[in-house]
């Protein structure tokens, strides 16, 4: 006789964990995709003209984080505390180093996607940290 409400029971645990497995796969991948569009945007949008117009790349650091995090906020349709139904306390780092004379941009996205197996234990949500480098071929100032 209690057969039944505990199948049922242990089939919707099962159905909540399959949706929040599901869930937090495409939210990591389009945090992925937009820190890679984002850091993109960075290494592009912050160029400065006049110096690209003689011949050099080089990057304008403050502008390239302004670039991230616009697109960033963009592609995922953060408000303006970057946090939207999935995402909370999202945080994002962009730093340029030269690294053995590579100019390196890199970016560190740090978030908690939100679902429903971790509030059931009393967690707010899954936390994810993404980590991109990529290499440019100039020098930042």
């Amino acid at each position: 006789m209690m057969r039944a409400p505990v199948w049922m029971m242990a089939g919707l645990l099962l159905a909540i964990l399959i949706m929040d497995i599901t869930t937090v796969w495409m939210v990591r991948s389009k945090v992925i995709s937009a820190a890679d569009m984002a850091l993109d945007a960075a290494l592009v949008g912050g160029l400065i003209e006049y110096d690209a117009k003689e011949g050099t790349g080089i990057i304008d650091e403050n502008q390239g984080e302004e670039l991230v995090c616009r697109y960033f906020r963009e592609n995922l349709k953060l408000d303006s505390r970057l946090e939207n139904r999935f995402l909370k306390d999202t945080r994002i780092e962009l730093s340029f180093v030269q690294e053995g004379g590579k100019p390196r941009a890199a970016i560190q996205v740090r978030t908690v996607i939100q679902a429903m197996a971790p509030k059931i234990i009393g967690l707010d949500g899954i936390p994810v940290t993404i980590k991109k480098n990529q290499y440019h071929v100039s020098t930042y100032k």
